[in-house]
């Protein structure tokens, strides 16, 4: 991503992340974002969906990424992945929309492929960085809905743990449901122009990322 700054912290995050579950193979790569909560995150967490914004991965891992998107697509068809739209959010429509060819997005695919492995993404506890890509001369986003101008960024510690869903997991997918579920489709040419990856939305942050990470 090349529309995004960091902060001081980003790299000590994820290398630390990197060396901590290298071995991991329940793990499809580290997230320097971190998304919207109904709850306070004070604690490294984990997600069904990744984040392009500021991301790692070991090479092993993405030589494991399948990039067909006939066959992703036929694989969450077939097996009725209902909740491979996280929190409601149309990742099955954008899915179909890159078979269609409508858009092009390694993302969606990178996303579908983990998702069949049953793999997740770890996310700090607060986010280490920020977009700065929504002005008309955007490739994907240049306008916001709002979706995350209620995360307040602030001094995070963190320390890792294994791999789990839970109360966080939970947290994050209900700030997705109270945004997307139960509402009225938005045509795809209009969401294409206010999506980056996954769909996810952002606003410029007024506050830069927070100013120190324990290791612990």
């Amino acid at each position: 991503e090349d529309d995004i700054t960091t902060s001081r912290n980003f790299l000590l995050f994820m290398n630390a992340a990197l060396d901590y579950y290298e071995h991991n193979e329940q793990i499809a790569g580290i997230s320097g974002f971190t998304y919207p909560s109904i709850t306070p995150l004070d604690c490294v967490h984990f997600l069904p969906i990744g984040s392009s914004w500021g991301w790692a991965i070991w090479k092993r891992q993405w030589d494991e990424v399948n990039f067909n998107t006939t066959i992703l697509l036929d694989e969450v068809k077939k097996n009725e992945h209902k909740d491979f739209d996280f929190g409601c959010f149309p990742f099955l429509k954008m899915l179909e929309a890159q078979a269609e060819e409508k858009i092009n997005s390694w993302a969606i695919r990178f996303y579908a492929s983990f998702y069949l492995q049953g793999k997740s993404f770890v996310f700090p506890p607060g986010s280490l960085v920020r977009n700065i890509g929504f002005d008309k001369d955007a490739t994907h986003t240049s306008i916001s809905d709002g979706f995350m101008n209620e995360v307040h960024i602030q001094e995070t510690e963190f320390s890792f743990r294994e791999p789990r869903y839970d109360k966080y997991t939970s947290a994050i997918r209900q700030s997705f449901e109270q945004q997307y579920c139960n509402k009225e489709p938005v045509p795809l040419k209009k969401r294409i122009k206010q999506i980056n990856y996954l769909g996810i939305i952002l606003r410029k942050y007024k506050k830069m990322v927070p100013k120190r990470i324990n290791v612990i």
